[in-house]
């Protein structure tokens, strides 16, 4: 049907109610107006069409019925709209629970939080606990923060080597025994050879090169009595059977000689000789002088009371060589000359008695002195001890051109290999340490005539708690490096577990002196600052001042920048006016601050250890600035807002 505006035929209607019918009558359309009401009496009467019969009261219930479930359905769409909302809520929750997600849904990043909780639920044995992981590595070495191994254990390599059947490796008892046969092995490998295992192997030689020790002591007893470093003194046994056999005409035996009266020098003295008594010596004896009358050889041949005493009673007692010169030794009043070297077959004492001081008020019990004087420098002296494998020792003073407002004396300790015969091309000599009105000095290595380079050879260094010069996990350093030049302090990484200093790895003490009291409290070192070894923290007990604190913060070390709510972190930190609790008797004093376990839950970067821990937590208050700024910009925001609606 459709409106037609030139209905006039029905008066009872509107305009806007004429409409346009037609109907299939006699096998053709006819098109008629209808009114409404002739098209309700039409519907009236024709309540059935091809067979199908209409109730209209039954289509205005079915009406009703759809106009009640169309309100139940837009309910339930008010209803599925709540649920949309609360479910978008969820969806945010849920996502953010894992992570970072886009604004497609997308997940960009894990948190820690959904990652520790997935490791701490999961059973699968694929993966393992932060816990088991750090046990497993501690358990082999110590590692970096990138997982890298730095240095194995000894207890993870001890029991590598004890575990491995690999018949390329020896066990340490095994090595350690096998090291004990041969002698005593130092911590370096070292082997020094025992007598047992000497004794061995030449009791089980049989080449011709060696003889037997009953053999050697055979030998050695037949010519007289042989000490435990090899030397011979002659037995008067062996000493009578060379006389005896003697047929040369430099020597005289005793029985043949009864007197003789000769020049000596410019003076005649008479000799008399008694075949069995000299000034006390009971045996006999043979003399030998040379062309001069000089006496060359003396020596007791035999006699059943022959002594080893040779006394002479004189003012002075020199001994000349053959062309008549001083040489090598003298005795003349309390001093004795030697002009040469004085070589000791064994270990030898060189003692002083000491009572009273000197006269520079020193209780001076070896005195040694450079009798000469090197030219140019006064003070020059030096004072060697040499292997012999010519390795030296050596303390060499210089200067002494100055007085005690001018001091110049300078002390060197050297270490190195000298040169003896003056040919040999090994010789080397290290300034370790250097002593003078300075104070003490450590040599660099130009001193040394050592290329500055970034080890830490010649010198250099003060080594503490390690008695090769090495490096470990126990031991400290100081250095001073020409090549960077810079000062390095070395500390140990292996503090005590418990106790004053556990886990401290660098004091700075301070001493504080005894309390007579009441209450008595005895002196005492406290310390004032220290490094932590746990987290590398540098801590003072105190007050630090400086005209700055720079932290790190360069661009190019960070990623993932996003935005954050300042005002709802701060909103969330509770903060105190507190008192510290006194310490040592001192008063605590009043300040404004957080609780750091409180302020851990909103700022975790901010605070180190854990609640009721072993150790204290610290705040770092610094961390709060970029939280306090961004609030500022929000609460600036908001000022904005209100001022410019």
């Amino acid at each position: 049907m459709s409106k037609i505006q030139n209905y006039t035929n029905d008066s009872l209607i509107r305009g806007s109610d004429k409409i346009l019918g037609s109907s299939f009558e006699n096998n053709l359309w006819v098109t008629r107006n209808y009114s409404i009401n002739s098209l309700a009496s039409f519907f009236v009467n024709y309540l059935s069409q091809n067979g199908v019969s209409y109730d209209l009261a039954s289509m205005t219930t079915s009406i009703d019925t759809n106009s009640t479930s169309i309100s139940t359905i837009n309910t339930q769409q008010s209803t599925n709209t709540t649920n949309i909302a609360a479910n978008t809520t969820y969806n945010t929750n849920l996502a953010a629970s894992f992570g970072t997600v886009d604004a497609n849904g997308n997940m960009t990043s894990f948190s820690q939080a959904f990652a520790d909780q997935v490791f701490s639920a999961t059973a699968s044995n694929r993966f393992a606990t932060s816990t088991y992981a750090n046990n497993l590595a501690s358990s082999v070495g110590t590692y970096d923060a990138n997982g890298n191994l730095q240095s194995m254990s000894q207890s993870f390599a001890n029991s590598v080597m004890t575990t491995t059947n690999d018949s390329t490796f020896a066990t340490s008892s095994f090595v350690n025994n096998l090291g004990s046969s041969f002698g005593t092995v130092a911590s370096n490998g070292t082997v020094t050879i025992s007598e047992a295992f000497a004794n061995s192997v030449l009791s089980t030689t049989t080449t011709a090169d060696f003889a037997s020790t009953t053999y050697v002591n055979n030998l050695g007893s037949s010519f007289g009595t042989v000490a435990a470093n090899g030397t011979v003194t002659p037995s008067v046994a062996f000493a009578n059977t060379i006389m005896n056999l003697e047929t040369a005409t430099d020597y005289a035996s005793a029985s043949t000689v009864s007197s003789l009266s000769t020049t000596v020098g410019n003076n005649t003295s008479a000799i008399s000789i008694n075949q069995s008594s000299i000034n006390g010596v009971q045996s006999k004896y043979g003399v030998t002088l040379d062309s001069n009358g000089a006496l060359t050889g003396f020596q007791i041949i035999s006699g059943a009371n022959a002594q080893s005493d040779f006394i002479i009673n004189a003012n002075n007692f020199k001994i000349y060589n053959s062309a008549g010169n001083l040489n090598p030794f003298s005795v003349s009043g309390n001093r004795v000359v030697i002009d040469g070297d004085l070589n000791v077959t064994a270990a030898a004492t060189i003692g002083g008695t000491a009572t009273t001081n000197d006269l520079n008020g020193r209780p001076t019990a070896l005195f040694l002195k450079n009798l000469g004087a090197v030219s140019g420098d006064v003070g020059a002296v030096c004072m060697e001890m040499q292997s012999s494998e010519r390795y030296h020792h050596v303390i060499e003073m210089t200067g002494g051109g100055g007085t005690v407002n001018d001091f110049d004396l300078s002390a060197k300790y050297r270490l190195g290999k000298s040169l003896v015969s003056g040919s040999e091309a090994d010789n080397y000599s290290q300034q370790i340490m250097i002593l003078n009105g300075a104070g003490i000095i450590v040599p660099n290595q130009t001193a040394n005539s050592v290329t500055p380079s970034a080890d830490y050879a010649s010198g250099m260094s003060i080594i503490f708690n390690n008695n090769t010069g090495g490096r470990d996990q126990n031991s400290g350093r100081m250095h001073v490096s020409e090549y960077f030049k810079t000062m390095f302090i070395d500390i140990p990484s292996n503090p005590l577990a418990s106790g004053d200093y556990a886990d401290i790895t660098f004091a700075i003490r301070k001493y504080v002196p005894a309390v007579v009291g009441p209450p008595a409290v005895d002196a005492y070192e406290t310390k004032v600052a220290w490094i932590d070894n746990s987290d590398d923290s540098w801590n003072v007990d105190g007050d630090v001042n400086a005209t700055a604190f720079n932290t790190t913060s360069d661009y190019r070390l960070k990623e993932d920048f996003q935005s954050f709510n300042g005002l709802n972190i701060v909103n969330n930190i509770n903060v105190y006016d507190f008192k510290w609790k006194d310490v040592d008797d001192v008063e605590g004093k009043r300040a404004y601050g957080v609780k750091a376990h409180e302020l851990q839950e909103q700022m975790p970067s901010a605070v180190t250890g854990e609640q009721d821990g072993n150790k204290m937590q610290k705040v770092d208050y610094s961390k709060l600035v970029p939280v306090l700024i961004k609030s500022i910009q929000e609460l600036q925001a908001q000022v904005q807002q209100l001022q410019n609606p």
